[in-house]
């Protein structure tokens, strides 16, 4: 059978944060129960073997782990497979954790976003740092040795020195992997300063590098061999299925012109810090080389510092 990488979203929350561009609803018992009565009908409908399982959302870890513990039994997995839940802190509890565990789930990725009180509740978070720090130690607890935090920066009012200690403080905890995401502004939540954003990148890169971080895509950093294996895949360009109210799929190349599915590959390849194999273009590529956003040795492009804040930009330049 093909093997795939599976992404299952859960769209429920507790409330929508200010800053979520994600679907989500704040379900009843019976939304719920139809939801995954839904994916498992949806299920049958294709033969493969997951190679990574990735529970995105909405908040997954809301939902009775039963949900998720009876989806794992009816999907073939490779034995090795990774299988990552996103978790808000707030509703992590010892016996959810003990059941994931059981259950198979190997990786968890909980949302912070940020150490101080203050921001979480402008970003519209009902969980507090307390949560995550109980969440963070039962999990160690319970035997979890691949955690991800999310983290976000950019934020209206958040100071350098908000963000250092954000930085700071979760690197003391030693997480396998962390994520350190722009804030993308919308309607209820402004961003900061653009030369303070960049400046905050900037900053977490030197720091988490000198703490054993690899950077290996353009948001996010592990330990070595603690590399997110769903979404490299996802960047490099390989199939993977969605299941789930709006989520994609990308399977046999279906419904992508010759053009999209370049287009696809180097922006995708592209925020990989290891760099993309381009055998044309050489007449972006010099201009780009020029402006120091790129280095191009051997048909390896690779993005620079100052490209790597442009990524759009230099994708839509190698495109024409």
């Amino acid at each position: 059978m093909k093997k795939i990488n599976l992404y299952i979203h859960i769209p429920f929350c507790q409330q929508k944060c200010c800053y979520c561009h994600f679907f989500s609803v704040v379900p009843d018992n019976q939304t719920v129960i139809s939801y995954f009565a839904k994916l498992h009908q949806d299920l049958k409908s294709y033969r493969f073997v997951a190679t990574t399982i990735y529970f995105g959302g909405g908040t997954p870890s809301l939902v009775n782990p039963e949900y998720l513990k009876e989806l794992l039994e009816h999907i073939k997995k490779n034995i090795n497979c990774e299988i990552t839940l996103e978790a808000n802190p707030q509703t992590i509890t010892l016996q959810k954790l003990q059941t994931y565990k059981k259950i198979g789930i190997n990786r968890l990725s909980f949302g912070l976003q940020a150490w101080q009180n203050k921001i979480l509740a402008y970003l519209g978070r009902q969980s507090k740092l307390r949560d995550f720090l109980q969440a963070f130690t039962n999990s160690r607890k319970i035997g979890f040795n691949n955690i991800n935090v999310d983290l976000i920066f950019g934020i209206f009012g958040q100071t350098m020195e908000d963000w250092q200690e954000t930085i700071k403080q979760i690197v003391n905890l030693n997480p396998e992997h962390i994520s350190c995401y722009g804030l993308e502004p919308n309607k209820l939540v402004k961003p900061g300063s653009e030369i303070l954003d960049r400046q905050m990148y900037h900053w977490a890169r030197r720091y988490l590098a000198k703490k054993g971080y690899h950077h290996y895509e353009i948001s996010n950093f592990a330990k070595p061999g603690f590399e997110c294996r769903h979404n490299l895949d996802f960047w490099q360009g390989k199939e993977f299925l969605g299941l789930g109210t709006t989520a994609a799929s990308f399977i046999n190349k279906k419904n992508l012109s010759k053009q999209e599915l370049r287009e696809r590959k180097l922006f995708l390849n592209l925020r990989l810090i290891k760099g993309v194999k381009i055998y044309d273009h050489k007449v972006q590529i010099k201009y780009l080389k020029k402006l120091k956003l790129i280095t191009y040795k051997n048909d390896l492009l690779k993005l620079t510092n100052k490209g790597m804040d442009l990524h759009n930009q230099v994708c839509q330049k190698l495109l024409g």
